[in-house]
């Protein structure tokens, strides 16, 4: 049996687990386990009692995390598949080792910019490095960023991206602390 993929098989294999990612995290944000559902009463100055959800936040981000990192190990195993592949044309192998080479540079720079947006002080973030758009989803104490830290934020990430800064989308997460 010969396997052979062009390069729209390729980007079809790919554009695939780019929307696996994107329904995860659009479901992600609607669904919460039952172990983060958790409350515990919190009083007020006017003592009143408030239940907080413990945990929706870390949860949110780790959870997406391991999912980028599980679709991620899906499509290195395939593109390993095909590049171990001897039935594979030599133009197909190339396309998989330079995908391979890219997955790895995306990688790398949504880890250094989730450093940063960490290290500007915000409790906790993911970075979605995208062709046309990187979106950065922060947890944030209040309603939304101030306009002039969005746009700080937006051109620091550009940098460490290698994209305009207005190919960064900010996103605040209400954080439940």
């Amino acid at each position: 049996m010969v396997l052979k993929l062009d390069k729209k098989a390729i980007y079809l294999v790919v554009g695939f687990f780019l929307l696996a990612i994107c329904s995860w995290v659009i479901l992600a944000g609607r669904s919460v386990p039952e172990r983060e559902k958790e409350t515990t009463p919190v009083t007020s100055s006017v003592s009143t009692k408030k239940p907080v959800t413990v945990g929706r936040d870390q949860g949110f981000f780790s959870e997406y995390r391991l999912e980028r990192e599980r679709t991620r190990d899906q499509q290195v195993e395939l593109l390993r598949e095909m590049l171990n592949n001897a039935n594979l044309d030599q133009k197909s192998r190339e396309k998989a080792a330079a995908r391979l080479v890219e997955i790895s540079m995306t990688i790398d720079r949504e880890m250094k910019a989730e450093a940063l947006v960490k290290a500007r002080g915000y409790e906790d973030c993911v970075v979605i490095v995208q062709p046309s758009l990187t979106t950065v989803i922060v947890s944030y104490k209040g309603a939304a960023i101030p306009l002039d830290e969005e746009n700080e934020l937006k051109k620091q990430v550009a940098s460490v991206i290698q994209c305009r800064p207005d190919h960064v989308c900010v996103i605040t997460r209400a954080s439940v602390k």
